[in-house]
């Protein structure tokens, strides 16, 4: 008996099999996919990105990398709408993806087919180190739960207590030299850490005292490993797969050295959990321990909310006075309505939104610089977008499982249709008038909305009526126009170097 021939025999027939399997797959998804864009009516993508390499979109990459380098990302995909279209196709490294600026798909992924819907896994991957399974880094049940768990926290009657914001923001104001140049985006970077860890952990980093005689910090070095940790969370995003060419043993190590901080506090919040809290200023960890027993669950949810709430409040703060420095005559009349409104008091919660004025420029400044100014879903079945098919993109638009759908919120903002023939300028005026709902998205939309919105807009508020309480005047001293810088949010490249004068 030939063995071997028996052998090869089977082999053939096993490729065979599994080829015949292959091909009956693909044949019988395609018919699936067919009915299914037959029965909701979706025509073709004819907008689609003119690639010199239409197989693996090497040609877009190698600009969008020099895009990123000149700092110019934003700006350069925000024009191919106007050159390609609102809702176009795109190869991405061999990946077809959507990208779209259009409010009424960019409502359908987040929102309306929200199930259909997840975040990349690249995207995951490169949260997870530090993260874990925070709300801002799972997906699904996980996310689910996270959300049902610290939503009720940013609701709560504790957060109208506005004692421990006024403190930092005290701290803020007394480092800034009366009439001297200052880079004020770091010292809001410190502010917002020192905020941030005070209402999560009861105790706060106090990054603006570090030049104070004598002053030494238990926290030292955390905020710096926090930095460190997201900066290289931001290029494994980027990379995605090829993050992996790129080892960092550095990265670890401050992953380790956030986590050891974190969890001492947890420990500590655990243990002194049946003691009477009552008494005490809100504190969230605190707040979380009377539901979460599980030390790594109690670390991943603070982290998430420190890494999400950080730096997007810094960045917004920072563009509302980088805007403000060069338009002194803007600055003197939210002067006026902050003096009309409180005189020199500190305002309440229920306050602040009475400064009409003051609420458009924080929403202008959000308007023309999003904190996180690119997003995406992955379609996790078939669906469907209810325009972006047809020569005329008018059309329902099917999308395969496992397609990327990139919506730029920094393109929808300028859209000229929406916020006139102005829509580059700085201008708060228009929100006298202006009715928007997914026209609008700082805080994205849908169940994923950002959970610490109103929380975010009362402390950017605060601050500025501080200042403007404080600070006759305020001088713009780098004439350079705004330039981005991409991290995990967006932030001014050259800072807000300004001068500020004291009211007499």
């Amino acid at each position: 008996m030939d063995f071997s021939r028996i052998a090869l025999t089977l082999y053939l027939g096993v490729v065979v099999y599994c080829v015949f399997r292959f091909v009956s797959h693909r044949i019988s998804r395609a018919k699936r996919q067919q009915e299914f864009s037959r029965q909701y009516g979706c025509e073709p993508i004819h907008k689609k990105y003119p690639h010199k390499d239409p197989f693996f979109g090497i040609d877009v990459f190698i600009r969008n990398i020099k895009a990123v380098t000149n700092h110019q990302f934003l700006e350069t995909v925000t024009k191919r709408h106007d050159e390609v279209g609102e809702t176009y196709q795109l190869n991405m490294l061999g990946t077809i993806g959507i990208m779209t600026r259009d409010e009424e798909i960019i409502k359908t992924v987040l929102s309306i087919r929200f199930k259909d819907y997840s975040l990349h896994d690249e995207r995951t991957k490169a949260l997870n180190p530090l993260l874990g399974n925070g709300i801002f880094s799972s997906d699904g049940s996980s996310w689910a739960h996270s959300r049902a768990l610290l939503r009720p926290q940013f609701a709560r009657s504790q957060l109208m207590d506005l004692s421990m914001l006024e403190s930092h923001v005290n701290c803020l104001i007394d480092i800034i030299p009366d009439g001297e140049e200052v880079e004020l985006q770091e010292l809001l970077l410190r502010f917002t850490m020192d905020m941030a860890t005070d209402f999560l952990f009861g105790e706060s980093t106090n990054s603006l005292l570090v030049n104070q005689d004598g002053y030494h910090s238990k926290l030292e070095g955390f905020a710096e490993s926090v930095q460190y940790a997201q900066d290289r969370m931001a290029m494994h995003i980027a990379l995605g797969k090829w993050a992996l060419l790129k080892p960092d043993p550095k990265f670890h190590h401050h992953v380790r050295v956030v986590h050891k901080f974190v969890d001492e506090f947890v420990q500590k919040a655990l243990q002194e959990n049946d003691l009477d809290s009552k008494t005490q200023p809100y504190v969230l960890l605190r707040a979380l321990v009377e539901d979460v027993k599980d030390p790594i669950q109690i670390r991943d949810e603070v982290l998430n909310i420190l890494i999400a709430g950080r730096d997007t409040t810094a960045s917004l703060i920072s563009n509302v006075f980088f805007m403000l420095s060069s338009r002194p005559q803007l600055w003197s009349m939210l002067r006026k309505e902050v003096q009309d409104q409180f005189q020199n008091k500190p305002p309440t919660f229920e306050e602040i939104p009475q400064c009409k004025y003051i609420c458009y420029t924080i929403n202008e400044a959000l308007r023309l610089y999003p904190p996180v100014p690119v997003n995406s879903r992955v379609a996790n079945c078939d669906t469907v977008l209810p325009r972006g098919g047809g020569r005329d993109g008018k059309s329902p638009l099917f999308i395969p499982q496992g397609t990327p759908v990139i919506y730029n919120v920094f393109g929808l903002h300028r859209r000229q249709d929406v916020y006139g023939t102005d829509a580059e300028e700085f201008n708060p005026s228009r929100w006298q008038s202006l009715r928007l709902s997914w026209e609008f998205l700082p805080f994205n939309g849908g169940p994923r909305i950002c959970i610490g919105q109103q929380f975010a807009l009362i402390e950017a508020s605060y601050v500025l009526i501080r200042f403007l309480q404080h600070f006759e005047t305020i001088e713009l001293k780098d004439q350079r126009p705004w330039q981005e810088k991409i991290a995990l949010t967006v932030s001014g490249l050259n800072g807000v170097r300004v001068s500020l004068n004291r009211s007499k």
